[in-house]
């Protein structure tokens, strides 16, 4: 969105790269490798699949749901890796399903409030694709699958239907965050475990609060037909 701020990303996305590479072992370098690497493939996989227009939209893997941005959990993992665990301890396992599941769980949250901006934009994302196969799933004989003409029917079938769907993902992602903390914790490898739960808060809210919204639409329909 910035180009004339590329140029100062690329030297400091360098010196982040030189750093780790001195402070890491070997192992521990090339799983920082891996995950760039997963980034970028991610973001390309969206870059070539999620604009429209798409002759046909594929199903969006939920394993980009974290895989754009788990290098920026690496700092953790880096100090465990100084501390001596391994790539395969489970200390390190558990630390990065954390970051897999709060990264899931978040990445779910935004793009369930961006999915109509995102789409005027032309961008599809990892909720207005599945919105969009349930869509006509329901309409299997519908000719026109112009998503512009067909938005205000997808509006609808998202907050009649579809938003509960993606409150159970995120507070399944949540819940597998909260019990890789608890064994984290379990562990003795954190003392003070604030800062992650605070990570999960806001995602917590906005389920109780979807969760809230739906039981009252349902009451005053019910008291509506009654």
């Amino acid at each position: 969105n910035s180009p004339e701020l590329l140029s100062v990303a690329n030297v400091c996305l360098r010196e982040v790269i030189i750093t780790y590479k001195e402070i890491l072992s070997p192992e521990g370098f090339v799983l920082f490798q891996k995950l760039m690497d997963n980034m970028e493939k991610a973001n390309a996989w969206e870059n070539i699949y999620c604009q429209l227009p798409q002759e046909k939209i594929i199903n969006y893997s939920k394993e980009l749901l974290y895989k754009k941005s788990l290098p920026h959990a690496f700092g953790p993992v880096t100090i465990l890796l100084t501390l001596g665990y391994t790539i395969n301890s489970k200390e390190i396992q558990l630390m990065l399903s954390f970051f897999k599941n709060y990264l899931a769980a978040r990445q779910l949250h935004d793009d369930a409030h961006d999915w109509q901006k995102d789409l005027d934009k032309d961008f599809l994302n990892s909720v207005s694709i599945p919105l969009i196969h349930l869509y006509y799933t329901h309409n299997p004989n519908l000719i026109n699958q112009n998503s512009n003409t067909e938005k205000p029917h997808l509006q609808k079938l998202f907050w009649e239907e579809y938003i509960m769907t993606v409150a159970e993902e995120i507070n399944e992602y949540v819940q597998n965050a909260q019990a890789d903390l608890e064994e984290l914790k379990q562990l003795n490898l954190i003392k003070n475990s604030n800062y992650f739960e605070k990570l999960l808060l806001p995602l917590i809210k906005s389920i109780n609060q979807i969760n809230s919204t739906k039981r009252d639409i349902q009451d005053f329909l019910t008291s509506f037909h009654s």
